[in-house]
């Protein structure tokens, strides 16, 4: 048994930053410099062996981050973490969490006056909560304090721990954390996920239990989707039959009718796109090293090699030469004995949901079906001509060159495909920082030697001005190549310089993908980049306005801001495609991100919230969800994400609460934009 030192909290010097890895809401993670102990809206004070916080904050909520705690780095050894915590005078709700570098493991309780809560956290699933990290090294505890009442406003969706109001007389309350103790584990690997990529430890309705198991729910869903009809008034492709027709060019296009966007079906009628990311089996996890965490796996020879390398496209994240397995391979083949009858069922599916598109990286079994409309991911990103790490030096004549023949390697064969609904260029990248690390590249960039031709155009061949306005004391305009981005100027003209060249940079990246692939396939769409966060600078927005056909936006908020989007319609010119978002799910399949989660019941109420917002607004032309299947528990090899945010689980059972809400908003979609107000 190791005891945590909790007064090592209120030793000033251990409240240092340091950098830790997080992950992050709109996907992937990263390094984050943070303090080691992180204390908002409350005091803290020695109390016995404890520590006594006082909450500050009128009806809402303090946190802290405890990093500083006397615990041993590695808890490979450790069973449990037992921790007790002493109320005050005032009834609250206290969350204790267990973080890891990607998910958490947490408790909420409501506590009354006086009570001693006692919680002990399980360590089994440590691997779960740490991403591609060292698997049994957590990275804090978090102590959350709440009282109050919960509210939602406008009849919005209500998030437990997030929306909280003060109550009368409400004054600041006391807690006193008593302390924490590691319990060691007994001998041997304790698995985490089950033979079907399932969580062990948690437990909940749809749960598979057995391979037999699997029969009795694929016959259940079968008469399920047997009572069910699809929606009424739709086209082929999934256009809407009752709203005025358009003229048909036997592909899709977008148009403005009565000042709403939408986009046209191969047949003339005016279509809104719905549907989900990613509806393939090639997601992986990776196994070298992870061993213990399987209770089984299938053999690696004969038979079941497939599912160590799945053969359908390539992996979304591959193991980078390391062994990888694909679970819900593995359970797609068990269910239904083929690719083929798999597919099969998930445009059964979609046809019954409302769904009409294929969305971003699904598998070409997907893409070659003639039922549902689709999209296709390309990238312009290489390895040897790039900048800012992942931005395409387009002025390298030998990158358009690449870029090119892949294009005509890919696109050529399409260009007569009516099911196509466009293209997706690239994915999320860093446009943020296009104004200040155009130079964060090697010595021979083009990029380098155009920035230096740019600023001699751009100010009329002024050295004079462009040194003051830079700092720098060149001898002519060249030498500006072989400056590095920490010479760069981050304020006055200088700086108002370097954005004008981002916006120079745009018009390049934007017109050449926009030719390029025009040049090889002039029938179907441009449908964007997939920025994502932030609205980048105006001279980004409005060179994606002058060459994509749509803007596509990922979004992770709440709702689709009507605001940011109409900022986002204005700067481009152009309609909008939501490329991707999400709300994950809190419930016993997996342990919750770092950051908020939501039950069943809130995001089904979620889910219709943000479609309908988004559909009212004249410029959007729909939303895709990220993703189609969960992703596998011990996360994809890359990065560790690993989060319940598919519409089916990872044995192919489809969510009910996501169900229920896509067959709702897709049964009035097209009434809702039809009525959007201009």
């Amino acid at each position: 048994m190791l005891n945590a030192n909790i007064l090592n909290l209120t030793d000033p010097a251990l409240r240092e930053k340091s950098e830790r890895y997080e992950s992050f809401r709109d996907g992937g993670g990263g390094m984050v410099l943070k303090e080691d102990v992180i204390l908002k809206e409350v005091e803290i004070n020695p109390e016995g062996e404890g520590v006594k916080l006082k909450v500050l904050k009128d009806g809402g909520f303090a946190e802290g981050t405890f990093r500083a705690m006397e615990l041993p780095e590695d808890w490979a050894d450790q069973g449990s973490l037992k921790t007790s915590i002493l109320n005050g005078p005032t009834r609250v709700k206290v969350e204790v969490s267990l973080l890891g570098a990607r998910n958490r493991m947490v408790e909420r309780h409501w506590v009354d006056a006086g009570e001693r809560l006692e919680l002990e956290f399980d360590l089994r699933d440590l691997p779960l909560i740490a991403g591609r990290r060292p698997p049994y090294q957590p990275t804090g505890l978090r102590l959350k304090v709440q009282w109050g009442e919960t509210y939602a406003t406008d009849g919005a969706l209500l998030v437990e721990n997030m929306q909280w109001k003060a109550t009368e007389n409400n004054e600041p309350v006391e807690i006193t954390w008593e302390g924490a103790q590691l319990l060691e584990k007994g001998e041997g690997d304790r698995p985490v996920v089950d033979r079907f990529g399932q969580r062990i430890s948690g437990e909940w309705p749809t749960k598979i239990h057995s391979a037999e198991h699997f029969e009795s729910v694929k016959a259940e869903e079968e008469a399920w989707l047997k009572e069910q009809s699809e929606p009424e008034g739709r086209s082929s492709y999934g256009g809407d039959t009752t709203l005025p027709r358009q003229e048909a060019t036997g592909f899709f296009h977008v148009k403005e009718v009565d000042g709403v966007w939408w986009y046209v079906d191969p047949e003339g009628y005016l279509f809104w796109s719905v549907g989900t990311t990613g509806i393939r089996v090639s997601d992986t996890t990776l196994l070298e090293g992870c061993e213990g965490f399987f209770e089984e796996l299938p053999e690696r020879e004969g038979s079941f090699a497939p599912f160590y390398d799945p053969p359908i496209g390539s992996p979304a994240n591959d193991g980078k030469g390391k062994e990888v397995v694909s679970f819900y391979l593995l359970n797609v083949l068990r269910k239904y004995g083929s690719l083929e009858a798999w597919r099969d069922r998930v445009i059964q599916r979609f046809k019954i949901w409302g769904y009409n598109t294929f969305g971003n990286w699904s598998d070409e079994l997907m893409m070659a079906q003639k039922s549902v409309p689709h999209t296709r991911s390309l990238s312009s990103r290489f390895d040897k001509w790039r900048f800012n790490n992942r931005m395409p030096d387009v002025f390298d004549g030998d990158w358009e060159k690449a870029f090119d023949e892949y294009l005509e390697g890919i696109v050529s064969n399409q260009k007569d495909n009516p099911w196509l609904l466009g293209y997706f260029v690239d994915n999320e990248m860093p446009w943020g920082g296009v104004a200040k690390k155009f130079l964060d590249c090697e010595p021979d960039a083009a990029i380098r030697t155009a920035f230096a031709n740019w600023a001699e155009e751009h100010y009329e061949g002024d050295l004079a001005t462009f040194n003051a306005d830079f700092g720098w004391s060149l001898g002519a305009f060249g030498e500006a190549a072989d400056k590095s981005p920490e010479d760069l100027p981050t304020d006055g003209k200088g700086e108002e310089a370097c954005v004008a060249f981002a916006g120079y940079y745009a018009e390049h990246y934007f017109e050449k993908v926009n030719r390029l692939l025009k040049k090889h396939d002039p029938n179907h769409l441009y449908l964007g980049c997939r920025f994502v966060r932030r609205r980048p600078l105006d001279g980004i927005c409005v060179a994606a306005g002058n060459h994509c056909d749509v803007v596509t936006v990922n979004c992770y908020s709440m709702i689709p801001d009507p605001e940011e989007f109409g900022a986002w319609h204005r700067s481009t010119g152009r309609p909008i495609q939501i490329g991707e978002h999400h709300l994950p799910l809190e419930s016993e399949r997996q342990r919750p991100p770092l950051y908020p989660a939501f039950t069943s019941d809130e995001r089904r109420v979620g889910y219709e919230r943000f479609l309908r917002v988004f559909s009212e607004q004249p410029y959007s032309l729909g939303a895709h969800w990220f993703q189609h299947a969960d992703q596998n528990a011990t996360g994809r090899p890359s990065d560790g994400e690993n989060q319940t945010v598919g519409f089916v689980d990872i044995t192919d059972r489809p969510h009910p609460d996501l169900v229920g809400a896509a067959m709702a908003v897709t049964r009035n979609m097209y009434q809702w934009h039809k009525d959007s107000n201009p």
